[in-house]
Parts: structure tokens; sequence; C-alpha cells
């Protein structure tokens, strides 16, 4: 048995101050993001506004690979199902005036992706390729389709029901309104169509919105909401219809923009279409958003 010499002096335990320990846990952030990066994770560029303002066109992203875990609030990417609306025009006198998500009709297949938010498939299965190697093979190739951005409304399992009167969207998950709250509109630096530069800010009207423990903004439609047309609901004045989910309900935030490509045009997206998860936007595009103090739209962690 040894006895500890009382004579002997002993180091002082460290005092770390507040500067210390925030570098510590950024760098122990950073391994852990690194770690995260070389198994199952990859970076890549959005194209499109479909997700304004939260990740606007040229913005990267970082991507986990999957849906486990995917829960209300996250913003994923998934390989859209054909759409179900026709690719050449009606005939004379059908369906007049109904051009796309202004017009209130089905969208318009032939608009532009410029206008959605969209994943190039050959930059994600590129990147997915140098990961798998990476990773012993672990990660499995991207189907090749283009993937769009959205965020996710209800997951499977949950409740939910369409043509409601006066609440947001016209929809109740789980018996409960997506909570909304005003907010002042928003200098937006976006194409305004098609094919089109962008010439000056204009204002966009806006709302906060939370699902789950997320809260986000979102550009709201000009006019009257558009309805979910890809489910295949019977007309409003019908009433109130629940559904069992057995796949995502996913929304872009930029809900005119957007309206194409999630689950307004698409319907439910299955489980096995859910190709990632965004983690976190990694970068902001200078001057997309005149109207917000830059700082505002840097690096944002599950945003």
């Amino acid at each position: 048995m040894f006895l500890r010499d009382p004579d002997v002096e002993r180091p002082l335990p460290r005092d770390r101050s507040w500067s210390s320990r925030i570098a510590r846990g950024v760098l122990l952030a950073g391994l852990a993001l690194l770690a995260v990066r070389a198994t199952a994770a990859t970076v890549v560029t959005v194209r499109g506004n479909g997700m304004a303002p939260t990740i606007v066109d040229g913005e990267p992203i970082l991507v986990l690979r999957g849906a486990t875990g995917v829960r209300p609030g996250d913003v994923v990417l998934y390989e859209p199902p054909p759409l179900q609306v026709p690719l050449t025009p009606p005939p004379d006198g059908e369906d007049e005036g109904h051009t796309g998500p202004r017009g209130g009709g089905a969208p318009d297949v032939h608009r532009s992706m410029r206008n959605t938010a969209v994943v190039d498939r050959e930059d994600l299965e590129g990147n997915w390729s140098k990961v798998r190697k990476r990773s012993g093979g672990i990660v499995a190739t991207v189907r090749r389709k283009a993937l769009r951005v959205g965020r996710v409304v209800a997951v499977p399992g949950q409740t939910v029901t369409f043509n409601v009167p006066d609440v947001p969207l016209g929809l109740l998950v789980d018996g409960a309104p997506i909570v909304r709250k005003p907010a002042a509109p928003l200098a937006l630096a976006l194409p305004a169509g098609p094919d089109t530069a962008v010439t000056s800010p204009e204002p966009v009207p806006t709302a906060y919105e939370t699902v789950g423990d997320r809260r986000f903004r979102v550009v709201l439609e000009r006019g009257h909401e558009i309805g979910f047309s890809g489910l295949g609901l019977p007309p409003p004045e019908d009433g109130p219809v629940e559904i069992p989910l057995d796949g995502y309900l996913v929304l872009a935030d930029n809900r005119e923009e957007g309206a194409c490509c999630d689950s307004r045009a698409l319907g439910v997206i299955a489980s096995e279409a859910i190709e990632g998860r965004v983690l976190a936007r990694l970068l902001a595009r200078r001057g997309a958003t005149p109207g917000l103090d830059p700082n505002a739209r840097g690096f944002a962690w599950m945003p």
C-alpha cells in the first residue's frame, strides 16, 4: 500500500475560461461533422428558388443519406413520382385559364425547373460515389432522377385532414392546424420567371410557420392558396377529408414557385423516395435577400 506524501504539491485543477470552452466545443463539433461527412453525408448545391427564403439558388447544403430519423419540419431531398397532369394542351374550351399555380389549376409541367428547388442528380451521384468508396460501399448508388428539395409537414402514421376552412393550407395534422404568424413582406432578388434574369428585388408576402419543433419563414402565394390537386381529393365544397398517411407530406417553403413539384402536385411522397435529409445550409448567396441582415443567412443548422 502506498501513501501519498502530504508535502508534495499537487497540481491545481485547470480553470478553463469561457473562450477555451467555446473553442473546444467548436473543435468537437467540427470533428463530429467531419466524421459524418466521411461516412454518410455529402455536400450539394441547390438550383432554383422553390425553397426560398430558407435556401436560394446556388447555396450549398449538407445532406445526410436516407430517410432515417426524418421528422416533421425537416428539409429533405426526394425523388418525385411522374406528374399526373397532361403533357399536351387540353382540347379547346377545356380547363381554360388553369395554367399553373397563379391560375389556381393544375401545375404547369412546362414551367422551367429554374423556379424549383432542384439538386443536380449527376452532382449528387458523383459525391455519393466518393462517399461510398470511403465508407466501404455502405452508401448505395442514387437512382438517376432529378431530386427535389422540400419540407416535411407530416410523416407516415400521422393523420391529415384536408379541405378544412379557415386554417393555413386548409389542413390539420393529427387534428391540429399548422401554426402560422404573419410577417412583413420580404425583398427577394429572384428570377421573375423561366429563363428570366434578376432585375431588382421584389417584395413578396411571407409568414412564419411552425411544424414540429421547427420554425421557418415561407413565401406565400399571391392570391388564394394552392390546393392539393395531386391527391385527387373531392372538391372543397364537399367538406373535410381525413387521410392516414403511408408516406410523407412535403411542401416547398416558396409556396407559389414550388407548387409544381411538392405534395400539392405529386401527392404523398413514398418513404423509399426520400434520398436524404438536409443537415445544414453551409453558405448564403449574397444579394438574394437584400432586406435581411447578411449575418442572418449564413450557416444554418437544420434550416
